[in-house]
């Protein structure tokens, strides 16, 4: 049983990866403009992980939360993107980036939990 879990974690991450790199390539990191790329990816990610904490099967929150959607939305872009605006002094840029994403990934993981409760 544990075998399983870890290879659709694996699995799910592997996917996730695959979309963030696609949306890396078509919309890549700019540091005089908003990162919409990360940022959205988060931001979709926080709201599918809302409604995937939900499902009672653990192989499927296992696929989707941990892997798929682990692979696919990444912290440590975001942190990476926030320093990048900082060595380029884009102070504001970094402040509404950083403060959106933390802001509207909590209230859409909130609203996806709540989507998924009806």
């Amino acid at each position: 049983m544990l075998q399983k879990y870890y290879v659709l974690v694996g699995l799910g991450g592997f996917l996730g990866s695959i979309v963030r790199g696609f949306a890396a390539k078509f919309i890549p990191f700019n540091a005089h403009s908003f990162s919409w790329a990360t940022f959205s990816l988060n931001m979709l990610g926080s709201l599918f992980m809302g409604i995937i904490l939900l499902n009672p099967n653990e192989n499927i929150k296992a696929f989707w939360s941990i892997g798929f959607l682990g692979g696919l939305t990444t912290f440590s872009g975001l942190a990476l993107e926030l320093l990048n605006y900082f060595n380029s002094k884009q102070y504001a840029l970094m402040a509404v980036y950083g403060i959106s994403s933390l802001i509207i990934g909590f209230a859409l993981i909130w609203l996806g939990q709540k989507l998924a409760s009806f």
